[in-house]
Protein backbone atom coordinates (compact mmCIF):
# COMPACT_ATOMS: atom_id res chain seq x y z
CA UNK A 1 0.00 0.00 0.00
CA UNK A 2 2.89 2.36 0.80
CA UNK A 3 4.78 1.75 -2.26
CA UNK A 4 1.77 1.94 -4.58
CA UNK A 5 -0.33 4.40 -3.23
CA UNK A 6 -3.68 2.34 -2.86
CA UNK A 7 -5.20 0.00 -0.87
CA UNK A 8 -6.51 -2.95 -3.23
CA UNK A 9 -9.48 -4.66 -2.13
CA UNK A 10 -8.48 -8.79 -3.05
CA UNK A 11 -11.32 -10.67 -3.63
CA UNK A 12 -11.30 -13.84 -2.04
CA UNK A 13 -13.21 -15.39 -5.14
CA UNK A 14 -9.98 -14.04 -7.45
CA UNK A 15 -7.70 -15.80 -4.65
CA UNK A 16 -9.14 -19.25 -3.99
CA UNK A 17 -9.71 -19.69 -8.05
CA UNK A 18 -13.24 -19.62 -7.54
CA UNK A 19 -15.16 -18.73 -10.94
CA UNK A 20 -15.13 -14.67 -11.36
CA UNK A 21 -16.84 -14.46 -14.41
CA UNK A 22 -19.07 -11.14 -14.04
CA UNK A 23 -18.45 -10.14 -10.66
CA UNK A 24 -17.70 -6.99 -10.53
CA UNK A 25 -13.62 -5.98 -8.86
CA UNK A 26 -13.83 -2.81 -6.39
CA UNK A 27 -11.61 -0.28 -7.13
CA UNK A 28 -8.85 1.15 -5.72
CA UNK A 29 -8.64 3.15 -2.96
CA UNK A 30 -6.01 5.93 -2.89
CA UNK A 31 -4.17 6.34 -0.02
CA UNK A 32 -1.90 9.33 0.97
CA UNK A 33 -0.59 8.95 4.82
CA UNK A 34 2.15 9.51 6.88
CA UNK A 35 3.85 6.38 8.82
CA UNK A 36 5.33 7.04 12.20
CA UNK A 37 7.24 4.65 13.78
CA UNK A 38 8.43 4.63 17.41
CA UNK A 39 11.25 2.70 18.96
CA UNK A 40 14.51 1.81 19.87
CA UNK A 41 17.44 3.39 17.56
CA UNK A 42 18.84 0.23 17.19
CA UNK A 43 15.88 -1.90 15.96
CA UNK A 44 15.47 1.54 13.33
CA UNK A 45 19.09 0.92 12.22
CA UNK A 46 18.48 -2.66 11.80
CA UNK A 47 16.01 -2.47 9.40
CA UNK A 48 17.71 0.52 7.78
CA UNK A 49 20.68 -1.79 6.64
CA UNK A 50 18.94 -4.90 5.73
CA UNK A 51 15.66 -3.79 3.82
CA UNK A 52 15.96 -1.49 1.06
CA UNK A 53 12.10 -1.10 0.96
CA UNK A 54 12.13 0.25 4.54
CA UNK A 55 15.17 2.72 3.65
CA UNK A 56 12.55 3.95 0.93
CA UNK A 57 9.90 4.49 3.22
CA UNK A 58 11.61 5.18 5.98
CA UNK A 59 14.04 7.65 4.97
CA UNK A 60 14.59 10.30 8.14
CA UNK A 61 15.47 8.95 11.91
CA UNK A 62 14.14 11.61 14.76
CA UNK A 63 14.87 11.77 18.35
CA UNK A 64 12.86 12.45 21.24
CA UNK A 65 13.91 13.66 24.30
CA UNK A 66 12.90 11.37 26.89
CA UNK A 67 12.52 13.64 29.77
CA UNK A 68 9.75 16.22 27.83
CA UNK A 69 7.51 17.74 30.18
CA UNK A 70 3.94 16.73 29.43
CA UNK A 71 2.02 19.77 28.59
CA UNK A 72 -0.46 21.07 26.08
CA UNK A 73 2.18 22.77 23.94
CA UNK A 74 4.45 19.69 23.68
CA UNK A 75 2.03 17.60 22.74
CA UNK A 76 0.95 19.43 20.03
CA UNK A 77 4.91 19.60 18.72
CA UNK A 78 5.15 15.90 19.24
CA UNK A 79 1.86 15.07 17.14
CA UNK A 80 2.47 17.46 14.88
Amino acid sequence: MLRDGEIQIEDLRRITNLPTAGVPRPKPIPLDVKVVIVGAPQRFHTFFAADPDFQAFFRFKVEIDADMPTNGANLAIYAG
